[in-house]
This record gives structure tokens, sequence and C-alpha cells, in this order.
């Protein structure tokens, strides 16, 4: 029986006419120099202004809104410490990445330093500065929303769970917060229309974790964060454990192949976050997992076959301005109409996996690999 990655091929074949007229006919959407410096600018701007506002709260404590986070603001300087431990030094990660690249390349013909490389790696920097500026305090913001909601209730009081156990239930509920939230930043026309930067990467590499949009981020983290400070959650146990996790994500996004063996069980690995990565738009419903796969194998959204590395990647736009067939020296206007790409869209027909949602056979995956697929 053929497999979905050989018919999803046939199939992008056979709907590629339909799509292109779907697409931008005038190819790819691009902005000029000055629209490009105008985004960086503010992209600088808001950095700073949440940086400034904040310092400034937390030294003077101005109304009673800003009196609320500014106690708050040395709890999201340790988080962002945290953070910014990790995002910091990539290179050792990035060294044993390449490595494995060489080792157990996808490809023997594969290039490590591609021009997705370098676009990724910019779309790294601004994610640098965001950890560095406005997501601890947007964290400290999210908690002061808590508390104004529901005050100091919370679903598990302190000192009921050993500290251990804490930990454990922290760390899996955000790995089950995490995986709710993907699904539902795919399957929301508006918030997949962000989410497909991440998916637009035709050549995936150790940077690509880092490519999201910020609207993204803050509905991840909206999403994550405040059912996470209901239930007490230790945030600065979670930024720990992120900080360690980061790195699996970043090995997951290269091109290595391999599915971690019998660990595939457990981990989310570089098999099958290519395939949730594979051009088809039906395979970005499989494979949903962040850190742990068990969440897929729960609720029937893993992919069964553990040994296919589909080789088309990225999103079916036509549209879209992809970092592959621009020179280099673009790296800043690409990125500028990538930022701005989600927003020109709005009022269009969705491309991505919203669109097909209804148009594709649903499968029940039973938590296996390479087992048999009964069709609803």
């Amino acid at each position: 029986m053929p497999n979905a990655i050989e018919q999803s091929q046939r199939s992008q074949q056979e709907q590629s006419p339909q799509r292109e007229h779907d697409g931008d006919s005038s190819g790819p959407y691009t902005v000029t120099t000055i629209g490009a410096i105008a985004v960086l600018a503010a992209v600088s701007a808001a950095t700073v202004a949440a940086l400034l506002a904040f310092y400034f709260a937390s030294q003077h404590g101005v109304g009673p809104g800003l009196r609320d986070v500014s106690h708050l603001w040395t709890f999201a300087k340790q988080i962002g410490q945290t953070l910014l431990a990790a995002v910091r030094s990539p290179a050792p990660i990035l060294v044993f990445a390449l490595f494995l690249e060489r080792w157990i390349p996808l490809s023997p013909l594969q290039r490590d330093l591609t021009r997705g490389f370098g676009q990724d790696l910019l779309w790294y920097l601004i994610d640098f500065l965001r950890q560095l500026s406005w997501i601890p305090c947007y964290l400290a913001l999210l908690v002061s929303i808590k508390t104004r909601l529901i005050g100091s209730f919370a679903l598990i009081p302190a000192g009921v769970l050993p500290t251990a156990v804490g930990w454990a239930v922290a760390i899996l509920a955000w790995d089950l917060l995490s995986y709710l939230s993907h699904i539902l930043r795919h399957r929301v026309d508006f918030l997949w229309r962000f989410h497909a930067i991440h998916h637009s990467q035709r050549e995936m590499n150790f940077f690509t974790q880092h490519r999201f949009h910020d609207v993204d981020v803050i509905v991840d983290l909206t999403i994550r964060t405040l059912p996470l400070l209901a239930l007490n959650a230790s945030l600065p146990t979670l930024g720990i454990f992120y900080a360690v996790a980061l790195a699996h994500f970043q090995l997951y996004h290269s091109s290595i192949r391999s599915n971690y063996g019998v660990l595939r069980y457990v981990l989310v690995n570089p098999q099958s976050h290519r395939v949730h990565h594979a051009r088809d738009p039906r395979l970005h419903s499989r494979n949903f997992g962040i850190f742990f796969s068990i969440w897929d194998r729960a609720f029937g959204t893993q992919y069964p076959h553990c040994d296919e590395y589909p080789d088309a990647l990225g999103i079916e736009d036509q549209g879209f301005p992809v970092d592959q067939g621009t020179p280099l020296r673009d790296v800043l206007l690409v990125y500028a109409a990538q930022v701005l790409y989600p927003f020109v869209q709005m009022g269009r027909p969705a491309s991505g996996p919203v669109a097909i949602e209804n148009s594709i056979d649903q499968t029940v995956l039973v938590p296996a690999c390479g087992v048999r697929i009964t069709k609803r």
C-alpha cells in the first residue's frame, strides 16, 4: 500500500494548478528597502519601549496596574536570565548538530550552510532580543493578570505534592499545553497565518526553532502560561527545563536522519518533526508534539510511519516571501516581508491546513510505528 507521503506528492502534482490560482500569481510578496527599515525600526522601538516601561514601573510603581507588575520585575528578570543562558550559547549544540548532519545526513549531498540557515540565523538574533526584552515582561504581566482574576487560588496548593512530583507535573502540564496550543495555532485560520512563518522554511536547520512571528509567540505564551499559573506550576523550574529542552528542539529541526530508535515512543525526533513540516498541508495535522510524543500517541495525531523523510518542506502559498531564490544580502528585506505577510493576507481565504481540514479523510492513528491505519 502506498504511504501517505507518496500519495501527498502525487496529490501536490495534481493540485498544483489550483494552488497556483489560489496563491499570488504575481510571485512572492516583497517589501522595499524603506519598508524594511520601517519594520526593523518598529521592532526595535517596541523592544526598547518594553524595557523602559517595565524598568520604570519597577523603579517607581506608577499607577495601580504598574504597581502590580513592578514587584514581579525581579521575577521576570530571573526567568529572562534563564532563557538567555540557553539562547545566548547555542555553539556547543550547533557543533554537535553539524556533526550529526555529517555523520547521519538526510542526503549524502546535503549542505549545512544553506540560504535557509542564513535567514533563520537572523530569526535567532530576533528571538534573542525577545528573550532579552519583552518575553520576561509579558510573563510578569500574565502573572499579574492571573493574580487579578483568581488571586492566590491554585488548583494544586503549595506543599501538597512532593517537590520532585511537583516538578514532573509542571513539566508534563507545560508539554500538554504546548501540544494543545500547537493544534490551535494550526486549526484557527487567524492564528495559522502567523504560525505559518515557522512552517515556511524549505530548508530545515538548527536555527529554524527560533523562526516564530511575535504574534505567534504571544498567543503561545498566553495559552500555556495562564493555565500553568492556575495550576501553581513553578515557572523558574519550567524556565530551567526550557533551557535544557531548547537543545532538543534545535536538534530535531536539524537535517538528521534519525527517529531516536525506541525513544521515539516518548520523544519528538528529527524524523517525526520533519513529517510535520512537510509541504503537503495534510501532514501538518500530524505530529503536534513539542517535547514528548506521548500526546500525539494518546490523542491519535501521531503519523504512523517512522522511516519516512519527506523532501518537500514549507507551505503551499505561492505568495509567501520564501528565503530560497533570494541573495543573502537581502536577508533583512526577506525578514521584513515575512513579518508583514500575515497582516497583508488578512481577509483572504486560507491556503494552508485550515483550508483543507474538511476536504480530506481523517484517520485514527494507533500509538505504534508502522501499524494499520483505520479510516473513519
